[in-house]
């Protein structure tokens, strides 16, 4: 805190005549921490408060939007003033906004009023919401108001869902007990919303209709006169999560209906078993009398008008809404969730399709009800797919128990040309925003389950159908098709010059789809990129594509880092991981695409291509493959040496590589190693070729039992004349002094710590003379 700061009655003062940017600068200033301070309370922060409390009460609009601003700013910075002026700030904004509410239709008529109302809305949320949470100041200022304050918000939320929703949320849920007394009230208000005004509102909106909805069910439904006159039920105890529970079967149950509607379009009897899914679906718990806790209006269907068979899948929007809103927001207390019964609305969702099961005979003949009836059963089958996204991102392991029904069900999602099982791929071009949640949900599930997935028949159909969508599309293409059969169509009628002259003068007002075609195409979004290739780089991972699909991953991938790094100088993430999956993946074909991927990246760097063409091996490491092949030789002995030494030392010898260079190079090698091995006592390491050697208990070990005889002779002694056996090389306990080269390696075996010199002294390297003959070779 700084010690110069301006007074507090000098900010009050200036508080009713400031405007513009002065009065920001005021808001500014009461954010300073200087001004908590106990003692300025009785004094000065008294006097803000007071000059808050005018504007507050003001008629006059400007100066009440003033006074909401300085409350809000001054409270939540303030806690001095919080805990003292709080209560009677939230009383004035809330007498003002049941004056507004009361005379709406004459507010709302001017930007100012509307602004107004805008402001009184949110300075009572900002100020609830500081006040909650703190005992004293909740239960003497809060809690007593919220009785007058709750029922002019439900008033208002008639008219002003949008913003009156959030604010009834909070209160429903932190101030359950409160809100008690209003529910039915509540109830009903929503229930004109879902039924009335909900396809018309904005997503936002349906979503907290929805959300409010749920948290009415938070506060316990009164016991219903059957259950009280059931006495053998009357000592139970009631769980938590009953209202709860009660509402969630209450929008369970309508789907049943709704599915049995469409059994009036599809013809079921060719498909028993989805007859019986649809039997068995779960019903309202909460109906009693055919009065459901949830009502909703009746279904108009008309055969003879195509477009009232919307009113299906809008249904089902609502239906997944709200259910999607009871299994995924946070409650106080657990819930139980019936994800057997969710799991069966979905399966048979998307079991509605023209795939397999065709329309009812009367109904195939209109080309216009066939054609609204094939976009109407897709959205059936995408309220299926959204209901399963919810519940996956919502329970995640515990879904992978119905993976083989969720899988199977998503593969009849894919449209399929008539008569054939080829994917209609036109078709799937019409659904992208659909596909974009399926493949959404299989990367949910690749976090799960991973190579041991089994269904690699809807991979290699969602691998097609995901190369097809990221293809940019063209509004124009079916434009020059058109216009390419027209001509061939004059051609064969032969209409006169006249007529041809009368199409040139038409089709010259669209010159520019000639001359600029690049201006007609739809340009994908990188939210689909970035699902398409996180889904891709989940299957290259745990299987071995065909070559055909693997070379068309490998193109899309180099041809759209390339475009998006000649767009926007640079490469979005999700292919930066994709290049890197292809690279370390490179399928059956061994088809490697490194340069081409680090010639790509040089520019900014990665540090995984980076490793892959520089690696850096970590040093003091023994690096060795396989274990190198050593021959044992014994009893090296010279006519001088015979009867000097009586146990010979063993020598290890490397041949892996002797076939490789010459008997010339190998004689002198060796008998540089030995005049070296004389000449000095330490001995040379080679580290890159360091292998571990074998204890002296293992060694004596194998000359009792391995001991080979060399045939002596006056003669020198060369390679070739050795007899040598070759053994596995074992294993030893510490890496000793080794002396390495390609043809033959004599180790010498250094003595253990503990032991004494005379046992050093018992190992020996005898001499091996070199003949002049062989040294000229």
């Amino acid at each position: 805190m700084t010690s110069n700061f301006v007074p507090v009655a000098v900010l009050a003062n200036q508080l009713e005549s400031c405007n513009g940017s002065d009065f920001q600068i005021l808001l500014r200033h009461l954010r300073s921490q200087n001004y908590i301070k106990e003692n300025l309370l009785k004094s000065e922060l008294s006097l803000l408060s007071t000059k808050i409390l005018k504007l507050l009460n003001s008629g006059n609009n400007y100066q009440l939007w003033k006074g909401c601003h300085a409350a809000t700013v001054i409270c939540s910075y303030n806690p001095l003033v919080l805990c003292s002026f709080s209560g009677q700030f939230l009383a004035a904004v809330y007498s003002k906004l049941e004056q507004k509410v009361n005379y709406y239709n004459s507010i709302i008529d001017t930007q100012e009023g509307k602004v107004i109302l805008e402001c009184l809305v949110s300075t009572s949320s900002i100020l609830m919401d500081q006040m909650r949470n703190k005992p004293t100041v909740s239960r003497e200022g809060l809690v007593p108001k919220l009785k007058a304050i709750i029922p002019t918000f439900i008033t208002l939320c008639q008219y002003q869902p949008k913003l009156c929703l959030p604010v009834l949320k909070n209160l429903l849920y932190k101030n359950s007990t409160t809100f008690k007394p209003f529910v039915n009230k509540y109830r009903v208000v929503l229930t004109n919303l879902i039924n009335i005004d909900y396809d018309t509102l904005d997503k936002e909106t349906q979503k907290l209709i929805c959300v409010n909805y749920a948290y009415l069910h938070l506060i316990k439904i009164q016991a219903t006169a059957a259950n009280d006159d059931d006495a053998t039920k009357a000592h139970h105890k009631l769980h938590q999560d009953e209202a709860w529970r009660t509402g969630l079967f209450s929008v369970l149950g309508q789907f049943k209906d709704v599915f049995e509607l469409c059994g009036e379009i599809l013809d079921l009897e060719h498909d028993k078993e989805l007859y019986k899914l649809i039997e068995s679906l779960p019903t309202d718990l909460s109906k009693t009398d055919n009065k459901s806790l949830l009502e909703l209006s009746n279904l108009n269907l008309d055969m003879n008008k195509p477009l009232s068979l919307w009113k299906i899948p809008q249904r089902l929007n609502l239906l997944v809404d709200l259910l999607s809103a009871f299994i995924s927001l946070p409650t106080p207390y657990p819930v139980r969730i019936p994800i057997g019964g969710i799991n069966a609305v979905c399966e048979s969702a998307l079991s509605l399709t023209q795939n397999f099961i065709p329309l009812k005979r009367d109904l195939r003949r209109d080309r216009e009800l066939t054609a609204v009836i094939n976009l109407v059963l897709s959205s059936v089958q995408f309220s299926g797919i959204k209901l399963w996204k919810v519940m996956i991102d919502s329970y995640g392991k515990h879904c992978l128990s119905y993976l083989p029904n969720i899988l199977s069900s998503l593969e009849l999602f894919i449209p399929l040309q008539q008569k054939s099982t080829k994917i209609n791929f036109e078709a799937c071009t019409e659904l992208k925003s659909q596909f974009l949640l399926l493949f959404s949900i299989m990367n949910s599930l690749s976090k799960h389950v991973g190579h041991q997935l089994n269904e690699l028949d809807l991979i290699n159909k969602l691998i097609d159908v995901s190369l097809v969508l990221v293809e940019d599309s063209s509004l124009i293409e079916t434009l020059f098709d058109n216009i390419e059969k027209s001509k061939i169509d004059a051609s064969k009628t032969g209409k006169s010059k006249s007529k041809k002259s009368q199409n040139r003068d038409k089709i010259g007002t669209i010159t520019d789809i000639y001359t600029h075609p690049s201006q007609f195409v739809i340009k994908e979004s990188l939210v689909l990129f970035d699902e398409v290739n996180s889904f891709l780089c989940f299957v290259l991972s745990n299987w071995k594509l065909n070559a055909t699909q693997h070379v068309k991953i490998i193109n899309y991938s180099i041809s759209r880092s390339l475009s998006f790094k000649q767009t926007i100088r640079k490469i979005p993430s999700s292919f930066v991981k994709l290049l890197r999956t292809v690279t370390i993946y490179p399928g059956s074909d061994h088809i490697s695409i490194l340069p081409i991927a680090v010639d790509l990246l040089k520019e900014f760097g990665d540090p995984i291509f980076d490793v892959m063409i520089h690696p850096r091996l970590p040093m003091s490491i023994i690096h060795s493959v396989a274990k190198p092949l050593s021959i044992e030789v014994n009893d090296i002995k010279d006519d001088d040496v015979e009867n000097e030494q009586s146990d010979d030392q063993t020598k290890l010898m490397d041949m892996s590589n002797a076939g490789e260079i010459s008997e010339s190079q190998e004689n002198s090698k060796l008998k540089q190693m030995i005049e070296d091995t004389k000449n000095s006592s330490k001995i040379v390491v080679d580290e890159t070729k360091l292998f571990k050697k074998r204890s002296m208990q293992e060694t004596e070990k194998l000359e009792e039992s391995k001991r080979i005889r060399v045939d002596q002779t006056s003669a020198p002694v060369t390679i070739n004349q050795l007899d040598v056996e070759v053994t596995k090389y074992p294993e030893a306990e510490q890496v000793e002094n080794v002396i390495i080269s390609n043809t033959v390696v004599v180790e010498e075996e250094a003595a253990p710590v503990n032991e004494s010199e005379d046992e050093d002294s018992e190992f020996e390297i005898p001499d091996i003379v070199l003949s002049g003959d062989e040294d000229d070779e």
